[in-house]
């Protein structure tokens, strides 16, 4: 789809769904306070992952805070969403800097495949996650703003093919 609303590229949306998953995504976010997609969602909202622009703080981020409902195990280095933080580099403000020129739109080239989140932003910056849902139905996906004036450039969505079958 090409140069859609935000309304509307929500209402294509809401039919997709997949776990291997490549979207290509071109949001104008002009006013937006943040903006961004919404991954591997349940339909009842319990269960997503978001990938985002935060246009005020500057920064790309990810939130994995409702990604599972519940978590493996009580291991005191679980984050929310049940995600074992393994490193411990303290340089996460630096590299989640992200700033959008001036007329730029933001552009996130995201592959899904299961429970790896890859997203590549402007061609410059990258973002990586995991989300290991526990509901079999978040295979969702959707688009978020806060803040007006969000519209769809363009969006594409191609179903990928899994190496193991």
């Amino acid at each position: 789809m090409e140069n859609v609303s935000l309304a509307e590229a929500r209402k294509a949306l809401a039919g997709i769904s997949g776990d291997l998953l490549e979207i290509e995504a071109e949001l104008d976010v002009a006013d937006a306070v943040k903006a961004g997609l919404v991954l591997r969602k349940d339909p009842q909202d319990r269960e997503e992952t978001l990938l985002y622009y935060d246009a005020v703080d500057h920064k790309l981020l990810k939130d994995t805070s409702k990604s599972r409902l519940q978590t493996q195990t009580q291991n005191p280095l679980m984050r929310p969403g049940g995600f074992v933080r393994r490193s411990t580099d303290q340089r996460e403000e630096l590299r989640n800097h992200f700033e959008l020129k001036p007329g730029e739109t933001l552009r996130m080239h995201v592959f899904i495949d299961k429970g790896l989140i890859q997203a590549y932003v402007n061609d410059r910056n990258t973002i990586t996650t995991w989300a290991m849902p526990t509901l079999p139905a978040s295979k969702g996906l959707d688009i978020f703003s806060e803040g007006d004036g969000v519209s769809v450039r363009s969006l594409k969505i191609r179903e990928l093919s899994s190496i193991y079958y």
